[in-house]
């Protein structure tokens, strides 16, 4: 009789676990709910696939109102899908825009993908006092200065250091192109201010997004008052697509990312350099190799621009000598050079590439030299 309480008893026992173990699990285990919708729409807009000459994106125009997101066309194609290429298109080399790295994060959808909640990060916070940005006194008898170091430069490549020192001079280097795709990286980043974008790190310009690494706490702190007054801060959902690519960035320590783009830009410049290597109407700006502390040896500078001059007396407009051809380039004067010099930009989509070689190409062989297929 005691033996058949005691099954029982043990049976009830085991049956309340087992009753609770379950209703635990139910409780826990999580399954996506509200995040199907985003996702499929996301995946609905990366599978429009534009004949590979342009993408659909989750914000493209008609979303509003039901229709599937638009294919919006590389440049020199057009159509629903984008798959008529347009002829005799003008060359756009003028924007800066890093499209290369676009592949690299097709390739990593999964790991850059972000999916946030309507309610993330609504509030703001104000932090600083306007009193930090009183104009300080100054002794007219001290000429105050401050030095914006560019490097790599923009547009010739060349890495730069400060020329100025002393008491009354700040340096600001700009390391915005301080990365393996574009330059040998020489040394380490140990200024006293040194600012950095996303745009040229993983591509994103369209972010805004940049970060500032400042030794001094006052000017540190200066520096967020002025963001605060100006923008109320930074926004929450920038910072959190940020911090999700920079997240693949640095999950392999940059190898997968810096080695793509540098092997994309690498190709590019030998295609470039074998064009204008037959051309003496024109010259390219050419770097001595460097040591590379990050790939550990000597390279050549790959930058993201050419900066090109026209050799010949009579043409003293360089920006017109290659509109006339449909290749818009950025004139020598915007950056305080002679007008005899010319910026194109090497870091767009391929498709943007692969018309300005071929425009290029037409263009060097008019000097009477045969340009061998690249």
């Amino acid at each position: 009789m005691m033996h058949n309480k005691l099954l029982v008893a043990v049976s009830i026992i085991l049956n309340v676990l087992f009753t609770i173990h379950i209703l635990y699990n139910i409780s826990t285990t999580w399954s996506p709910t509200w995040t199907n919708r985003a996702a499929s729409e996301a995946e609905a807009a990366a599978s429009v696939s534009c004949s590979g000459h342009g993408r659909a994106y989750v914000d493209g125009l008609g979303v509003l109102d039901g229709h599937k997101p638009p294919c919006e066309c590389h440049n020199c194609y057009t159509g629903k899908d984008c798959s008529f290429f347009v002829p005799d298109c003008p060359v756009d080399a003028d924007s800066g825009d890093p499209l290369f790295l676009e592949p690299f994060w097709i390739r990593n959808a999964e790991g850059s993908a972000v999916v946030e909640s309507g309610w993330h990060r609504m509030s703001y916070s104000y932090e600083g006092d306007a009193s930090a940005w009183k104009r300080s006194e100054r002794n007219d008898n001290m000429t105050q200065v401050i030095e914006i170091v560019t490097s790599p430069n923009n547009p010739d490549g060349k890495l730069k250091r400060a020329v100025l020192d002393g008491p009354n001079v700040k340096n600001i280097h700009d390391y915005a192109y301080y990365w393996p795709y574009f330059s040998p990286i020489t040394h380490p980043v140990d200024e006293d201010l040194s600012l950095f974008s996303l745009s040229k790190t993983t591509g994103h310009a369209g972010s805004r997004f940049g970060w500032a690494l400042v030794k001094d706490k006052a000017v540190y702190e200066k520096m967020k008052t002025y963001i605060i007054l100006n923008t109320m801060g930074v926004s929450k959902d920038t910072q959190l697509h940020a911090l999700q690519l920079l997240k693949v960035v640095i999950g392999d320590g940059g190898d997968e990312i810096f080695s793509f783009g540098y092997g994309t830009l690498k190709k590019r410049w030998e295609i470039l350099n074998k064009i204008f290597s037959m051309s003496t109407r024109f010259s390219l700006e050419t770097i001595k190799p460097e040591y590379c502390n990050y790939f550990k040896k000597v390279r050549e500078f790959t930058p993201s621009y050419a900066w090109v001059k026209c050799e010949r007396p009579e043409d003293k407009n360089c920006y017109e000598i290659f509109r006339a051809v449909k290749i818009t380039g950025r004139n020598g004067n915007v950056f305080g050079s002679e007008e005899r010099f010319v910026r194109l930009s090497l870091i767009r989509s391929q498709d943007d590439f692969d018309q300005l070689i071929a425009i290029l190409k037409k263009f060097v062989s008019k000097e009477a030299v045969v340009v061998d297929s690249v």
